[in-house]
């Protein structure tokens, strides 16, 4: 046993020797490698010694050139005292001349007014604008100002280039087909009358019979001068790589509007094409009103319009895409509503496109009144807009971060420091559709996306509102809230079965519940085992309510005292789904944004088509349903169903209320209208509070809760979210 036990332990020992052999071995390795290393770092810290050595080096040649840089701001300074001693006597004698010049032209202004007054009272009698002898009159004095100015070979070629482009705008005033054709210049130089069309019929008859005839456009001209105030209108027109034959017809609108007293502010950007910068300034030589100015470089479409800014004078500002054109009435109803409205700060219209050679009229959108939480979604206002000149100095003019979506951008800006806008019922302006404009889509201009986004944050940031803006799939934007734990109280009212009501609060069960604090079930029966059922799920958050009329009236009565959160949810009993996210969706515009009375969701049926985004309201408080059976992605002459969108009214099918209103606002609806939920939507938004119906919060019905509404659009005219355009709400149609 004894020798076993040897043995054993000399195996032991064996395989121990083995392994320590084993460890010398990679110890040896280690060594060598570390062996290695330390030769490396030797050679580093060389290195590094030759670069300490260099860096010294540069330093004292650094120093030296500091000495030198010093010496010479001394001489710099000196030279820029002498600079400014001389510039401030300059100042004293161009001050001296410019009191002397005053006071010359205080002596001659009321003779020279009076004088220009008579004179336009007889032109206006021999010579009406519009008319040809108006015409010839206007050619004359043009003719002798230029002969005078720059000879008479350059007067017969402005004469002969003015006479070409009247002939062209009268041609287009006298088209057969549609009026106010957009003439490419190879159509006006060959006689070629465009054969214009628009994409509807409908649209076709709108323009045929409310857009303004020849003679009404002469009797506008005329009508200017009984204007009591005509502020001059200053265009912002950055231009950057543009076909001349589009830009001749941009040109051109400008100067077939029948209100004259406007300038033009044309900055030329594309430093590598001065053929064209030539063009254009021949082309503006013969009119006083055009400003144009060559830059340096190609800023970007922000750094542009500001330089075009630093040349307006006006009052106003009009944003004017270089490729697109005004309507030749454009500026006139404009100066015709601030005859009424002199304070207004941010006015804007109607707009259609046009395709790329100006023969079709398409897209018209017919938009809303000012509807602040639709640009969350989509730059509705587009344009034609616009903007009091001191107020786009007041916020800076426009911000290059947001270069794609800068008119969005400065139109945020400006409205959160104005409420005095103004929608002119009429299309105002020609979007050009071509292959590098917006017009195309996103794809056109990727980076426009990162600027729409970069507006929206900036705005919520400026409102110290929190909330998140996230794009979506179909190219807008969700704007998500922080969800704050048991902020928000549901109620829902058996409008139905009792199967009916275990449906819906399924459908509640699946959404998230962080945010609700009591789900109030208001019935007219015994509750049943199966709504107790519920008591599993939410304990005792779940609260029982009979009463003897459990409508949406009834259900708000009963609970209203009881409310503890920030937002209360009203859900139709007859729901059969919503979306996972409606509570924090739609609680989450009224907890958190001031402004919001009550935010809706887009009700669907079980095909997912409409029943009702929003509805529109007449002034006895009498609704009806928008875009009732249109596809949830459509869009049309009103926008589509899956914009943001502030509404009058909606329907008490899926809807979130500041908590705080609600009492005082059933106390307040007219006895005569206590069932009317439209009543209750007008009474909620009193004080300038919005109604918002928010697309990304949807529920479901199996059956509209309506058949029938009066559907006359005049009869909603005054709805501020309306437009008086529409003949009928649903479907919408144009009035001819």
């Amino acid at each position: 046993a004894r020798e076993a036990t040897l043995v054993e332990r000399d195996a032991t020992l064996v395989e121990r020797a083995e392994v320590v052999s084993r460890l010398e071995h990679g110890l040896a390795q280690k060594t060598r490698v570390v062996a290695a290393l330390e030769a490396l770092v030797r050679e580093g810290n060389s290195i590094a010694a030759d670069r300490i050595s260099q860096l010294r080096a540069l330093e004292r040649e650094m120093l030296s050139r500091d000495e030198a840089i010093a010496a010479g701001k001394d001489r710099q300074a000196e030279l820029a005292q002498a600079m400014t001693q001389a510039i401030a006597e300059r100042d004293s004698q161009l001050a001296k001349l410019g009191a002397q010049r005053d006071e010359l032209a205080a002596q001659m202004l009321t003779t020279g007014h009076r004088i220009g007054r008579k004179l336009n009272v007889w032109r206006g009698r021999l010579a009406p604008r519009g008319t040809r002898r108006g015409r010839m009159v206007t050619l004359s004095g043009r003719f002798a100002e230029v002969t005078i100015q720059e000879g008479l070979g350059r007067a017969i070629s402005n004469t002969l280039g003015y006479v070409f482009r009247s002939n062209a705008a009268q041609a287009m005033l006298e088209s057969p087909t549609l009026r106010f054709p957009i003439l490419s210049a190879a159509s006006a130089k060959s006689g070629a009358q465009p054969q214009l069309h628009a994409d509807h019929p409908e649209f076709a008859d709108y323009i045929a019979s409310r857009e303004p005839t020849p003679e009404q456009l002469e009797q506008q001209a005329n009508d200017v001068e009984a204007f009591v105030h005509r502020p001059l209108i200053s265009v912002i027109l950055p231009i950057y790589r543009l076909p001349l034959d589009v830009l001749e017809e941009t040109v051109a609108s400008l100067e077939a509007q029948t209100y004259p007293h406007w300038q033009g502010c044309l900055v030329w950007s594309d430093i590598h094409d001065l053929d064209g910068w030539r063009w254009l300034q021949g082309r503006t030589a013969h009119d006083p009103r055009f400003r144009i100015a060559l830059l340096a470089e190609n800023g970007g479409i922000s750094r542009n319009s500001n330089a075009a800014l630093e040349l307006a004078d006006g009052e106003f500002l009009a944003l004017l895409d270089h490729d697109d054109t005004l309507t030749p009435w454009a500026f006139h109803d404009v100066v015709r509503l601030l005859q009424t409205q002199p304070d207004l700060d941010f006015i804007y219209s109607d707009k259609d496109s046009i395709s790329a050679d100006g023969s079709l009229r398409q897209n018209a959108l017919f938009k809303p009144g000012w509807s602040p939480e639709m640009l969350h979604s989509v730059n509705y206002l587009t344009h034609l807009n616009i903007m009091r000149t001191s107020l786009v100095h007041e916020i800076g003019g426009w911000n290059p971060e947001t270069d794609g979506a800068q008119d969005w951008d400065i139109f945020f800006r400006i409205t959160e420091r104005t409420r005095r806008i103004a929608r002119l019922n009429s299309i105002m302006y020609h979007w050009r559709i071509l292959p590098t404009s917006t017009a195309t889509g996103l794809a056109a201009k990727p980076y426009a996306a990162l600027g729409q986004l970069r507006s929206q944050q900036a705005h919520f940031k400026r409102q110290g509102l929190p909330a998140t803006v996230l794009p979506t799939a179909e190219g807008m934007f969700r704007v998500q809230w922080p969800v704050r734990k048991g902020s928000v109280d549901v109620v829902v009212f058996q409008s139905g079965s009792v199967s009916q009501l275990v449906t819906v609060l399924d459908s509640l069960r699946a959404c998230q519940h962080d945010v609700l604090d009591r789900i109030f079930v208001v019935i007219e029966e015994l509750p049943t085992d199966a709504l107790g059922a519920f008591s599993h799920v939410w304990g005792d958050r779940l609260v029982m309510v009979q009463v003897e009329q459990a409508d949406w009236r009834g259900a708000l009565s009963a609970v209203v005292d009881d409310l503890h959160g920030d937002a209360v949810i009203l859900i139709d009993g007859r729901v059969e789904g919503l979306s996972q996210g409606l509570p924090q969706e739609l609680a989450g515009w009224v907890s958190h944004h001031p402004a919001i009375a009550w935010a809706s969701a887009v009700i669907l049926d079980l095909d997912s088509r409409v029943i009702e985004a929003g509805r529109v309201v007449a002034d006895n408080d009498e609704s009806a349903p928008l875009f009732r059976d249109s596809y949830l992605h459509s869009y049309g002459w009103f926008g589509g169903p899956l914009w943001y969108r502030n509404v009058s009214a909606v329907s008490p099918i899926a809807i979130a209320i500041k908590s705080s209103l609600l009492a005082g606002a059933l106390a307040s609806i007219p006895s005569h209208q206590a069932a009317n939920f439209a009543s209750l939507c007008r009474v909620l938004r009193d004080g300038g509070l919005r109604g918002l119906v928010n697309p990304h919060a949807r529920a479901h019905l199996r059956q509209p809760t309506e058949s029938g509404w009066r559907n006359e659009g005049q009869f909603y005219a005054a709805d501020p979210y309306f437009n008086p355009s529409f003949s009928q709400v649903s479907p919408l149609r144009i009035n001819p």
